[in-house]
C-alpha cells in the first residue's frame, strides 16, 4: 500500500464495480514466476462459510483483476487503470431517454446493465469463472442524465457484442457507440429513434483492431425477441448417478419469435478446481425455435460417474439466430455415496421368580 503522496503506479481493482476496495496477495509462484496460489478474503461462500482469508489455486478468474499498486483514495475518485503490455482500450455505450433499460452482452452470453452490486458480489464470490454471468471489467453509471456502460479491454472478451435498448413501444431514445484508446475516441456511431413493436431494439457491434487501434462497426436496430430464462439452474445427485434438470425458454414479448435456438453447457468446476467436463452434459432438444409468446422445455442430463463430491458451477449458454446470447448459471451439487448397515436389536428379560434370562432378537432394519 503506497502513501497518497507517492506517484501513481497503477491501481488494484476487482473486475466489476469500479471501486478499489479489495486487495489479494499472490502467495506462491511456479518456476517460471507465474502465480500458482493467491491469498484472499472472499467473504462467505459454501466452501468458506467464515469468509476469512484462505489460499486459493490461481485461476483465469484472477487474471481479470488489474495488477499493480494500491493507495488510499478520495470519495468520488475514478479508478486509474494501467496495462503494462499495451494500451487501455474501451467500448462505451451511452443511452439517452426516459423509462428505458440499457444492456450489453458478449458472444459468450456474459452481460451487464444496471446490476445491483450485491448480485455482482455474490456471483464473484467463488473462483469459477464460467459461473459468473457478468462481463468483467465493466462499469455502469449515470452521466449527464444518460445511462453509460463502459467495457475495458473489450477485445479480451471477443470481437462481437450485442447492445439492447428495452422500453415502452414508441419511446424515443438516442444511442452512441464508441471505442476509446488511452482515453481518446477512435470510432463512434450515433443513432436516434423510437423503441420498436417488440419492445426491444438490438444492435450488433463488431470490434476491429487494425494497426493496434481499436474501432467498431455496428448494424441495427433489429427487432429483438424478448427471451426469458430462469436466473439460474440447479441440480443435485449422488456421485455415480445421472441427474436430470429442465430449462424453460420463453418468448414473452409476443411479437417476434426466437429462431435457431441452441443450448450448450460449459465445463463445471468447484471453487477448488475439481471439474465436470462439458462432455458429461447432454442437452435435448438442441436445435429448435420458440414462437412469439410461446415456451419450450429443454432437458439436460449430467453423468456423475467418477465425479468427486462437491458443489460444481458453470453455465448453460443459450444462443439463437436473432436474439442475444444468454448465459444461465448452472450449479450441480454432487453428494457422496452413503452406505447404511443393517442393525439387529437385542433385548433381555429376567423372570422375577426363577431368575432365568430371556433374550429377544428384533428384525433387521
Amino acid at each position: 500500500m503506497a502513501a497518497k503522496s507517492t506517484p501513481v503506479q497503477g491501481g488494484c481493482d476487482g473486475p466489476f464495480h469500479g471501486k478499489t476496495n479489495h486487495v489479494a496477495v499472490v502467495s506462491e509462484v511456479d518456476p517460471q514466476g507465474r502465480p500458482s496460489k493467491l491469498a484472499d478474503a472472499t467473504g462467505p461462500y459454501p466452501q468458506n462459510p467464515g469468509g476469512r482469508a484462505i489460499e486459493h489455486p490461481w485461476t483465469r478468474y484472477f487474471e481479470e483483476k488489474v495488477q499493480g499498486h494500491a493507495r488510499p483514495g478520495l470519495a468520488g475518485q475514478g479508478v486509474l487503470r494501467t496495462q503494462a503490455d499495451g494500451p487501455v482500450q474501451a467500448l462505451r455505450i451511452s443511452l439517452g431517454g426516459a423509462g428505458l433499460r440499457l444492456q450489453v452482452s458478449d458472444g459468450q452470453g456474459r452481460w451487464f446493465g444496471d446490476v445491483p452490486e450485491e448480485a455482482i458480489a455474490q456471483a464473484a464470490a467463488g473462483n469459477v469463472e464460467e459461473a459468473i454471468p457478468y462481463l468483467p471489467r465493466t462499469f455502469f453509471e449515470i452521466l449527464g442524465g444518460k445511462q453509460v456502460i463502459t467495457v475495458y479491454q473489450p477485445l479480451e472478451n471477443g470481437l462481437d457484442y450485442d447492445v439492447e435498448v428495452v422500453g415502452p413501444l414508441g419511446a424515443p431514445y438516442t444511442l452512441r457507440l464508441e471505442t476509446l484508446q488511452d482515453g481518446v475516441v477512435t470510432a463512434a456511431r450515433d443513432f436516434s429513434g423510437v423503441v420498436g413493436s417488440s419492445g426491444a431494439d438490438r444492435w450488433r457491434v463488431r470490434l476491429e483492431a487494425s494497426s493496434g487501434t481499436i474501432g467498431l462497426a455496428a448494424d441495427g436496430p433489429f427487432a429483438l425477441p424478448q427471451a426469458s430464462v430462469p436466473e439460474e439452474v440447479a441440480a443435485s445427485g449422488t456421485s455415480g448417478e445421472t441427474v436430470r434438470v429442465q430449462l424453460i425458454i420463453s418468448e414473452v414479448g409476443g411479437v417476434v419469435g426466437i429462431d435457431g435456438v441452441t443450448v450448450t453447457g460449459t465445463d463445471l468446476a468447484t471453487d477448488f478446481g475439481a471439474q465436470i467436463p462439458a462432455g458429461k452434459l447432454t442437452i435435448a432438444p438442441n436445435a429448435f425455435a420458440v414462437p412469439a409468446g410461446a415456451r419450450r422445455t429443454v432437458e439436460m442430463t449430467v453423468d456423475l460417474g467418477g465425479v468427486a463430491p462437491g458443489v460444481y458451477r458453470g453455465a448453460l449458454v443459450v444462443a439463437s439466430a436473432n436474439a442475444s446470447v444468454i448465459r444461465v448459471p448452472l450449479t450441480v451439487d454432487v453428494r457422496p455415496v452413503m452406505l447404511y448397515l443393517p442393525i439387529i436389536t437385542k433385548s433381555y428379560a429376567v423372570e422375577a421368580e426363577s431368575g432365568s434370562l430371556t433374550t429377544t432378537y428384533g428384525a433387521w432394519r
